[in-house]
């Protein structure tokens, strides 16, 4: 393509609309040519968001915000941490994607030489100089794809990472109040206090350790195998065990190899 490009008659040389044609038409065939590699790097370009965590449509960005008018908040912005790191990395790209001007800089000799040359190894070489410059523009634009790609990653993760006061309050919203669930759990604990109490007075002996617990057995001889459990107390119950099995009638007695004070009713 190159070579017909190059290629035409004396006549077209010297008069401008058979040039024109020729541009016209060579733009025409580069276009055709080219179409397949930009579909792809169209379609590269839309996948890669994708792969990296997916697509963000929203029209809240275009809404104004009169906010972003405070010029407080602007110097803020343009001298934040983020801001400057925003720099660097431009200036790093900068200097990267510079390579390839470079490149061709210091080949300047060559270029030059190339009018000297014939035809076909001027195309050739020529051809060959540009293939370098862009492969080596590629090769730069993988090392920062490769060094940016993991920072944006990070950094996204760091922002999206919640503060020690956020995980508290979500906690608070998921699990509930601690001080509210301390006086729930107060309130069922009294409400089972009263219906251990209330059975209190179906026990037939009530067998306390003073200071440790005390247990209220139901026992019906004939018609039980063994003793039921009517209710059970820990630590400061068993004295209101005994008040109440006192208001029930009951006399105070001890046994003596258990060592534990008991209460039996009357029957």
């Amino acid at each position: 393509m190159m070579e017909q490009a190059f290629l035409f008659e004396r006549r077209q040389a010297m008069e401008s609309t058979p040039m024109l044609v020729n541009a016209l038409d060579l733009g025409q065939r580069t276009l055709f040519t080219m179409m397949p590699l930009f579909l792809l790097l169209a379609v590269i370009a839309l996948v890669a968001p994708g792969l990296m965590g997916g697509w963000l449509i929203s029209a809240k960005s275009m809404q104004p915000k009169f906010s972003k008018l405070d010029p407080i908040k602007g110097v803020k912005r343009i001298i934040s941490t983020q801001a400057l790191i925003e720099l660097a990395k431009a200036i790093a790209k900068s200097v990267l994607v510079g390579a390839s001007p470079r490149f061709l800089y210091f080949n300047i000799g060559k270029f030059m030489a190339l009018m000297d040359q014939p035809i076909q190894q001027a195309l050739t070489n020529a051809l060959t100089m540009a293939a370098q410059a862009a492969g080596l523009m590629v090769l730069v634009l993988i090392v920062v794809i490769l060094i940016d790609v993991p920072f944006q990653l990070w950094d996204n993760a760091k922002k999206l990472r919640m503060s020690q006061e956020e995980i508290k309050r979500e906690h608070k919203e998921s699990e509930g109040d601690p001080q509210v669930k301390a006086r729930i759990r107060q309130q069922q604990q009294a409400m089972a206090r009263g219906r251990m109490m209330s059975k209190v007075p179906q026990a037939d002996v009530i067998i306390t350790n003073p200071t440790h617990y005390a247990i209220a057995l139901s026992y019906q001889e004939g018609s039980m195998g063994a003793p039921r459990l009517v209710a059970k107390a820990p630590m400061r119950w068993p004295r209101a065990f005994v008040k109440s099995a006192k208001r029930q009638g009951c006399q105070d007695c001890r046994l003596r190899h258990w060592h534990v004070p008991c209460i039996i009713t009357w029957t």
